[in-house]
């Protein structure tokens, strides 16, 4: 073999062991991402309670579903918006979110834990669990998906006659 030759072949060796390992991803800074989505939350927590439906809905992937409890889902943000423009927040409500758990695995991101509202003179009008999915999308975090309930019993429904 001449010399051209095995130079020739050990460039494409090289090339075919460098084709073959694995690539190398950015490390993604996952505190930071978990932080976004928890001020992403707080943000749409806020728009909510001072009743800034245009605040609320740049909060929102245009293929949201919202699952409120004791209703059917609500999908897109059309829907959404038509659901928090009948259900606003009554005056002097205001809610403390208490996130247990932020994850994070590349642009898609949820949350969960539990919430509770208060009305006027801070009396408890309602607390549960919630969870939530979050997409990256164009380096912003967007609400997918939340679904909640409430702790406190529904009212009984009256027999049927």
């Amino acid at each position: 073999m001449n010399t051209a030759t095995g130079a020739t072949l050990g460039a494409v060796g090289v090339l075919a062991i460098a084709a073959c390992a694995p690539s190398v991803s950015p490390v993604a800074d996952t505190a930071a991402d978990q932080a976004a989505i928890r001020g992403a939350h707080r943000a749409l927590q806020h728009a909510y309670y001072s009743n800034d439906i245009e605040a609320e809905m740049a909060l929102y992937a245009d293929d949201v579903v919202v699952m409120p409890p004791g209703a059917p889902a609500v999908s897109g943000r059309d829907a959404v918006r038509r659901l928090w423009t009948q259900e606003v927040a009554k005056p002097g409500e205001s809610e403390v979110l208490h996130e247990k758990y932020v994850e994070v695995s590349g642009n898609v991101g949820w949350s969960s834990g539990l919430y509770r509202v208060t009305g006027v003179g801070g009396v408890e009008v309602a607390a549960g669990s919630f969870m939530a999915t979050w997409r990256k999308t164009n380096g912003k975090w967007l609400n997918v998906q939340e679904i909640w309930n409430n702790d406190r019993p529904s009212a009984p429904v009256a027999p049927a006659k």
